[in-house]
């Protein structure tokens, strides 16, 4: 895997964006559906500069009825939001998509976030951390990271030891989390997100049998408790 500041269209790049100083970015439940339909409107070529205020009255992936046919800027293939951070597979589908992309996205959690909580202060940590991913071997885990790794931190008091330690109730767990596209990645699990870009994920390899994925991801956990797989 190699950073970059610019990607060539057919790249895939993980991105992460940090909450400044580690501070929690999504502090209520609302907070996380309000990333999730972000997810899908800031993903397009047109732009309303008033998107802020119109997304108040949209439905979770509606779209407002004056805006021009959608034209996504990217492909997204997985993704995860945590409470001080959130991580993005993307497939660089047009010159420039990602970077649009992701400054729309963060500006737009920005601004809602110092309007909800009265905040003037900085939301995020610098600029986001992309990854052009180039390994096959780091591919083939780098989903279960983002889906499974991620969320199971937050499974208990020891972490990834302790979801390792008692897995099959742990995997149960992770499949309840709202706030990730895991479920698009298990066969039996078909989902309809239009957040997703399906076809990607299938020139990917997925979605996996759900032992396949569970077994993966078991193998993702063990990477990163003896190197930081994915950073």
């Amino acid at each position: 895997m190699t950073r970059f500041t610019s990607f060539n269209v057919g790249d895939l790049v993980h991105c992460i964006k940090r909450g400044a100083f580690g501070n929690i970015i999504f502090r209520e439940e609302s907070d996380y559906w309000r990333f999730v339909r972000l997810l899908y409107l800031c993903n397009d070529e047109f732009q309303d500069t008033n998107l802020n205020k119109a997304e108040k009255t949209l439905q979770l992936f509606e779209r407002p009825p004056h805006w021009p046919e959608r034209k996504p800027l990217v492909d997204i293939v997985s993704w995860v939001a945590m409470p001080n951070h959130f991580h993005i597979l993307l497939h660089e589908k047009r010159e420039g998509g990602v970077g649009k992309f992701m400054q729309r996205l963060c500006s737009s959690i920005t601004n809602g976030f110092n309007v909800k909580y009265n905040n003037q202060g900085t939301v995020f940590q610098g600029k986001y951390k992309p990854v052009v991913v180039t390994n096959e071997l780091h591919l083939e885990h780098l989903i279960p990271y983002i889906v499974s790794k991620n969320t199971l931190e937050l499974y208990s008091e020891d972490g990834l030891s302790g979801a390792l330690e008692n897995f099959d109730d742990a995997w149960r767990w992770v499949k309840e989390y709202k706030f990730s596209s895991l479920l698009s990645c298990i066969d039996t699990y078909p989902g309809t997100s239009p957040i997703i870009s399906k076809q990607v994920l299938r020139d990917l390899g997925y979605p996996k049998s759900e032992p396949v994925f569970k077994q993966l991801s078991i193998e993702c956990i063990e990477l990163n408790l003896t190197k930081h797989f994915g950073e």
